[in-house]
């Protein structure tokens, strides 16, 4: 089948000041990440280990995946990328350089991707921050991402706490589950929502192999579970997947 394109777009403060805006290209983002500008600077030259740009990736709770892509309510899947665009805005406020100058800036490059790689419903977005921002003197500078890693539970939250206003709006009702804002659609139940989570209970397993689980684990100890367990992508065709889920439904 033919590989699906994500829908992209551009997000950030940084995107205006660029002209950036719309799918995200090829043409365009592959010179950021390598750090060179559209009129041609080079603000960086770093060596192969330099980080191009951070990944604050946003997971839909698996109800509101199931109901957007296997029940077929897109209005879910636009309530997802506004809750998002909240979340980002908060994020960029911690955009700063290594110098300690707090710039509020960022280039964002947004993907969204509707399967986990076990090939269940998966709303999610993946938000790739460029690592530079620009300074009050108008000088491109690395990020200092340890503001990013620090509050990535907190940009999570913020994105929940969105995403729950927006589909109680919707006149879905919602149920909480655990720390940090998480919840799910309350019609719903948990043994459904374990039947689409393939991928939940391989990195929940690893995780309790090293005595942990998603609340206690850090942004980085749930990383690295997830990469260890994770298997490659592959090409799938979307239509009849869709069919798929929404008969085991």
């Amino acid at each position: 089948s033919k590989k699906e394109k994500a829908p992209s777009q551009w997000r950030g403060e940084l995107a205006k000041e660029l002209a950036l805006e719309g799918a995200v290209l090829p043409e365009d983002v592959n010179p950021l990440l390598n750090g060179i500008m559209p009129d041609g600077q080079h603000i960086h030259h770093g060596g192969g280990k330099r980080r191009s740009g951070i990944d604050l990736t946003l997971n839909a709770p698996k109800s509101v995946s199931i109901q957007a892509l296997a029940m077929g309510d897109g209005r879910l899947i636009e309530a997802h990328e506004r809750a998002v665009t909240v979340a980002m805005r908060h994020a960029e406020q911690f955009a700063a350089t290594r110098d300690g100058e707090n710039t509020g800036r960022l280039l964002i490059a947004s993907y969204q991707h509707g399967t986990s790689r076990e090939l269940d419903p998966h709303l999610h977005t993946h938000n790739v921050a460029m690592n530079f921002t620009r300074k009050k003197d108008c000088t491109w500078r690395a990020l200092d991402n340890r503001a990013f890693f620090d509050n990535q539970k907190l940009i999570t939250a913020i994105y929940r706490a969105e995403l729950a206003r927006e589909v109680r709006a919707l006149g879905y009702e919602i149920r909480l589950t655990g720390k940090n804002h998480g919840f799910e659609l309350a019609h719903i139940s948990p043994a459904q929502i374990r039947s689409f989570s393939k991928r939940a209970a391989q990195i929940e397993t690893a995780l309790e192999k090293r005595g942990l689980d998603r609340e206690s684990a850090t942004s980085k100890q749930l990383e690295r579970e997830t990469l260890a367990t994770r298997r490659p992508k592959r090409n799938v065709d979307r239509t009849s997947l869709g069919e798929q889920w929404h008969e085991k439904a």
